[in-house]
């Protein structure tokens, strides 16, 4: 049985919760504005707000028990709000020997009191009286927010996430390559434009070297240029959003599709301005598909060392000399999505711009209105979404196919098994999606419903996925060329490229998480590696035990539809990389588009049956 609604009579929208989950949603997109998605203190407040709001949606209606768990969830996001930003100044102060002992009461006090009249602590407290708002305030909530309220303050939330889109760079500031030897290479897309403000330098590098100083200045003008064209073109995107919002026959749907088609045509412009992104995923896809095309396995290459030789981001057991052993670190459906913008623009990225394309389309579609055009805006204007198109990362495929498995929950539900196996065959992170997959399934729950949903999803997904990874061309794998290692099958190479390849991965101290929090405060007599380590071991198990929560939180509390799914997906998410080793804009953004899916398609359903 799959969930569907009832046309003879039309549903309820829980409107507090669609806020929430759009506020949870912004505040994704404001962490990952912040430093490119990687971490900061600030980013790390916004996705305080995030959790505090994604809890609040989901215990929002909830009985007596979940409310308390709900109180106990905010109270600590906020006293953790507060606690970090303390550690983090003491331990600033302590750095400069403005204290001599952090640790003493006396001074300790003192120093906090200084802090809190500075305004240090104003976004911390500001966090806190948020989530205290959310707890006392969620009777009020559910009486004031209506319709007409909550899309005001959607609609508020898009602009609001437009101005930021508008004003800062178009492309990527921390991933700029740097060679000390050639001086300062600018990211092409890395200066803000100069309609509103003069544009800003990116952070100054060789500030005791004048020549070098002097030798980046044409490049930021270039860039700052760029910008500024992007800009122009950008308030021609948001007129068409406008006309998107018409509710007036035919012109909402031609505004709705010129706007998606003028979006996209600008990330194609991003993609021509940004021809060899300093990324290693860029690399590894392009080398990919050109493998494949040429008759060979793409995961039992090897690949550049993007970083240079003895980078941290790879584990050290991967690198040789200038080369890292392994090959296509995804699943093989991904590389099958990625040949048509190789083959056809000699970029992977057109590919992966037309997917965002199809997602926000799908997300508009799902369930016409202008909740779902405000949810599909909400997702193309976040604060970095044309980043994520000129980084390359594979994200967004993996959004198209949860808008489509979302899609067909709302229209075609009994294409949902096979749509679902594709999602899940998109990324090997999605194995949270198996349980969230009871939500597409109406009340009562069966077991033997929900299997054989997943046997089908299982099905397609080992159709898609089994060619490519049993894949054995003679002169890889031919018995006069067997190779030594992960070489010496085809089934081997996948498993160690797509599979033990992240378990081996190092922590990342720059990642938006709160274990690199706690990695820059804590353990500071540890050596960088020592102390990454040390994180790993004590705390590498916390993110699957809040993802599992939050499977059961999803589970007992979202509807069993669609947006269910969807929200189910955004709160484990969310969740999970919250307190994981490596969590960046690409993850958080895949999480802000489930919201938004959620956002456009979220109804309190009366299901009727559906055979699967």
């Amino acid at each position: 049985m799959i969930a569907s609604s009832s046309p003879s009579s039309p549903p309820a929208t829980p409107w507090p919760t669609v806020l929430l989950l759009s506020i949870s949603a912004t505040a994704v997109g404001l962490a990952t504005g912040r430093a490119d998605g990687l971490y900061t203190g600030g980013a790390l407040l916004w996705l305080n707000v995030a959790l505090v709001a994604a809890l609040a949606a989901v215990f929002l209606t909830a009985p007596r028990l979940s409310r308390v768990l709900l109180i106990i969830a905010v109270l600590g996001t906020g006293a953790l709000a507060i606690w970090s930003r303390m550690a983090f100044e003491i331990v600033q102060a302590a750095t400069r020997q403005q204290i001599s002992e952090p640790e003493h009461a006396g001074e300790f006090a003192a120093k906090a009191t200084v802090w809190m009249a500075k305004g240090y602590f104003r976004l911390d407290l500001a966090v806190a009286a948020f989530a205290m708002v959310l707890v006392f305030g969620a009777g009020v909530l559910r009486e004031w927010a209506g319709r007409n309220t909550a899309i005001g303050v959607i609609g508020t939330l898009v602009a609001a996430s437009f101005v930021l889109l508008f004003i800062g760079p178009p492309g990527t500031v921390k991933n700029a390559r740097y060679d000390v030897k050639a001086g300062f290479d600018v990211a092409p897309l890395s200066q803000p434009g100069g309609l509103i403000r003069p544009s800003r330098p990116p952070e100054e590098q060789f500030t005791d070297d004048p020549a070098a100083a002097a030798r980046k200045q044409p490049d930021q003008a270039a860039a700052a240029k760029r910008a500024t064209r992007w800009q122009i073109w950008l308030l021609g995107v948001g007129l068409l959003a406008v006309a998107a919002m018409v509710r007036w026959r035919w012109v909402g749907c031609v505004g709705l599709g010129a706007f998606i088609l003028a979006h996209t045509l600008l990330g194609a412009w991003v993609i021509h301005h940004t021809p060899n992104p300093h990324i290693d995923v860029w690399h590894l896809q392009q080398e990919s598909c050109k493998a494949l095309l040429e008759g060979k396995n793409p995961y039992a290459i090897d690949m550049p060392n993007t970083y240079g030789k003895d980078s941290f981001v790879y584990a050290k057991e991967l690198q040789h000399e200038d080369r890292v052993l392994f090959g296509y670190p995804y699943p093989p459906l991904s590389l099958y999505l990625a040949l048509p913008g190789y083959r056809l623009g000699g970029d992977v990225r057109y590919s992966q711009l037309a997917a965002l394309a199809i997602a926000a389309a799908l997300i508009a579609l799902a369930k016409p209105g202008i909740l779902a055009t405000l949810a599909a805006m909400l997702l193309l204007f976040s604060s970095r979404v044309f980043m994520v198109v000129e980084m390359s990362w594979t994200e967004p495929y993996v959004i198209m196919l949860l808008a489509a498995v979302v899609f067909c929950a709302c229209r075609y539900p009994r294409s949902v098994p096979y749509v679902l196996g594709l999602f899940l065959a998109s990324k090997q992170y999605l194995i949270f999606a198996v349980p969230l997959a009871a939500l597409l399934l109406a009340r009562p729950f069966s077991w033997k419903a929900y299997l054989i949903i997943l046997g089908k999803a299982v099905a397609v997904a080992l159709a898609v996925s089994l060619p490519l990874i049993l894949y054995a061309p003679a002169k890889q794998f031919g018995p006069a060329k067997a190779n030594s290692g992960y070489q010496r099958s085809p089934l081997a190479a996948f498993t160690h490229s797509a599979i033990t390849l992240q378990l081996k991965q190092p922590f990342r101290n720059d990642a938006l998480s709160y274990l690199a929090w706690y990695y820059w405060h804590f353990d500071q007599d540890l050596a960088p590696d020592a102390r990454g380590k040390a994180i790993n071991r004590r705390f590498g198990w916390i993110c699957f035990l809040a993802a599992a929560l939050a499977i059961a939180a999803s589970l007992w509390r979202w509807p069993r539809s669609g947006a269910g799914f969807a929200a189910g997906i955004g709160l484990t998410y969310l969740l999970f990389l919250a307190i994981s080793k490596q969590a960046f804009c690409n993850y958080y953004f895949f999480v802000l588009a489930a919201l938004c899916m959620a956002v456009a398609t979220m109804r309190e359903e009366k299901s009727e049956a559906t055979t699967v």
